[in-house]
């Protein structure tokens, strides 16, 4: 997703829950690179993290293409384990009313546990997640390419999930594209541009990686 507007002030959030913010003036403008960007490209089927950042970034792209955005809480943030439940992200009927393009009656493969996930266990999501998606899309037989709009620690383990290589070191900057292609029939994918942000104004910002205890953003200032 984009530049969020939390990182430059304390904006509030438009559907109202903790840790939901809209996009900057910035990450709108690196959204609108992205779909331009994207425009170029057939694309089939759009899916989205459920929260607002990650929707407000994807729907330029899906307005461009008239597609609907499938809102799949599997490929949501990641939050460390913890005691307490954290916020849950906006239901997509929330969702339709900021972003008319929903696809309100889509099932999503999985809801993350609201009390949190170990690393571990976030890439053990990310692996359903990646099959199930798969396995719905070869039933279909029509869909040639998919677009995922997620989050750092997410893409990170999609990204492995998808080559079967742990360590892959996934490249995560603010509206920052990853691509795998397919290995022909198998379940093997192969990372031919790993967070790609040549299509942006100033490149890569914000690129992300994980600690041993959770996650630590590398903090800047977009270049305006």
């Amino acid at each position: 997703h984009g530049f969020r507007a939390s990182w430059e002030n304390d904006a509030l959030s438009r559907t109202g829950i903790i840790g939901d913010p809209q996009l900057s003036f910035y990450g709108v403008a690196q959204a609108n690179q992205l779909a331009e960007h994207l425009d170029k490209y057939r694309i089939d089927r759009i899916y989205s993290s459920p929260f607002f950042r990650c929707v407000q970034t994807i729907n330029y792209l899906a307005d461009r293409k008239n597609l609907e955005i499938c809102i799949e809480n599997g490929i949501s943030e990641w939050y460390i384990t913890s005691q307490d439940e954290h916020p849950s992200p906006p239901k997509a009927k929330t969702l339709k009313t900021f972003f008319p393009r929903i696809k309100e009656n889509y099932q999503p493969t999985l809801i993350p546990a609201l009390n949190g996930e170990s690393m571990l266990q976030l890439h053990r999501r990310a692996e359903i997640v990646v099959k199930k998606l798969i396995q719905q899309i070869d039933e279909e037989g029509d869909i040639n390419s998919i677009v995922l709009c997620t989050h750092a620690a997410t893409n990170i383990s999609l990204g492995r999930a998808l080559t079967a290589i742990s360590d892959l070191e996934v490249r995560t900057g603010c509206a920052s594209l990853g691509v795998y292609e397919r290995q022909g029939d198998t379940d093997l994918w192969d990372c031919v541009r790993n967070g790609d942000c040549d299509f942006l104004m100033n490149g890569e910002e914000r690129n992300w990686w994980f600690d041993e205890d959770g996650a630590v953003h590398k903090v800047g200032k977009p270049k305006i």
